[in-house]
């Protein structure tokens, strides 16, 4: 009798740690889900932004503009449309601006600007306010699943699961 108690027990504890692994994995997984949808939803506007930006290059083609400048934008444009990364994507957005900056202030006294380049300029300063308020929830959404990843007891889950913590996109 004694040995029926015994093991009805251990079998009670096992599933005791069972569903407490499980809701504890489904928990964690919810927000990785969430912070990978904020990632998808970034990814979106940067690969909107680079499309304008690529018409913009069309233009200044156009405009018969040229410089130094024109062809770093065109590089760190294919360097970010093949990104896979939210590190590197970050570096090749940041790039992208600086040479638009850089563009469009020399682009004014070089070239006649025209309205289609003036409203894919417009187009830039809207996906960057996009990109802005994305980076916000994403980065907010990646840090709640570090925090929950990284604390007790849900490191011992995402430990026994392999779930580790993600990079934030600065």
């Amino acid at each position: 009798m004694k040995h029926k108690k015994t093991t009805i027990t251990i079998i009670i504890i096992a599933i005791l740690i069972i569903a407490f692994l499980i809701q504890n994995y489904n928990s964690l997984n919810n927000y990785h889900e969430k912070a990978n949808n904020e990632y998808s939803n970034l990814s979106i506007i940067i690969d909107k932004k680079l499309d304008i930006t690529k018409n913009i290059i069309t233009e200044l083609k156009v405009m018969k503009y040229d410089s130094n400048t024109l062809t770093k934008l065109k590089k760190s444009s294919k360097k970010l449309e093949d990104a896979y990364n939210i590190n590197t994507k970050n570096k090749y957005n940041k790039q992208i601006d600086e040479y638009l900056t850089k563009i469009d202030n020399d682009a004014k006294n070089k070239v006649k600007l025209t309205d289609k380049y003036n409203s894919l300029m417009s187009q830039i300063a809207t996906q960057n306010d996009k990109i802005s308020k994305a980076v916000v929830k994403y980065n907010k959404s990646v840090n709640e699943y570090n925090n929950k990843v990284t604390s007790i007891p849900n490191n011992i889950t995402s430990k026994l699961f392999g779930m580790k913590t993600e990079q934030v996109y600065n």
